[in-house]
């Protein structure tokens, strides 16, 4: 939808936006046809591993997802409790009240070392997925608002007084503007789902 829109914004031509549309639309079906599939040759890789990559292959082609259990849920809920079990043991360990033990630099150390250990791999992903995610849409929003966006241009000045204009990119084409549009979102597109897989 957010392609539409923007093709339709980006086309002021109403004599060729219907086929551009149609063109953006068959070329978003037709990507799925591209995807590839992985062979993986069991007879070269140990035993645990060919036994996992079966089991995935059954979960997969079974269309079952993970199973959200009383147990699974019940582990998860347990994460804080445990973070707090762990600082709680080093304080008594050292014969140390837990508050006081937190706001020394050793029991800070060891409740970012323990919360680390139960979120590290996952916080880290999220975090660092995020800050790229900024970045790098930043980067495709600034591209495209140099192509796409009129630009504020000085024309003259007189004593202290300054003109602006606003001049849009001079496009050879109706066409090559389209097409940067297109690829500008499809760009956007992939960065995000690129990101949701990290981060998830």
């Amino acid at each position: 939808m957010l392609l539409m829109i923007l093709v339709g914004v980006v086309t002021y031509d109403r004599k060729y936006t219907m086929k551009k549309f149609l063109l953006v639309c068959m070329l978003l079906i037709s990507l799925p046809a591209y995807a590839q599939t992985v062979t993986v040759d069991l007879s070269q890789v140990d035993s645990e591993t060919a036994r996992r990559v079966l089991a995935e292959k059954k979960r997969i082609d079974s269309g079952l997802s993970p199973q959200i259990t009383i147990d699974n849920v019940e582990k998860w809920s347990q994460v804080g409790k445990n973070v707090a079990d762990a600082v709680a043991a080093t304080a008594k360990g050292l014969s140390v009240e837990v508050n006081e033990f937190i706001k020394t630099p050793v029991g800070k150390a060891t409740f970012f070392l323990v919360a680390w250990k139960f979120f590290g791999a996952k916080l880290w992903s999220v975090i660092g997925g995020t800050i790229a995610w900024i970045i790098l849409s930043s980067l495709i929003w600034k591209s495209f608002s140099i192509f796409h966006r009129p630009q504020k241009v000085l024309v003259k000045q007189e004593n202290k007084t300054k003109f602006y204009e606003y001049k849009a990119y001079d496009w050879h084409s109706h066409d090559a503007k389209t097409f940067s549009a297109v690829v500008h979102v499809l760009i956007f597109c992939l960065l995000t789902i690129t990101m949701l897989i990290i981060v998830l």
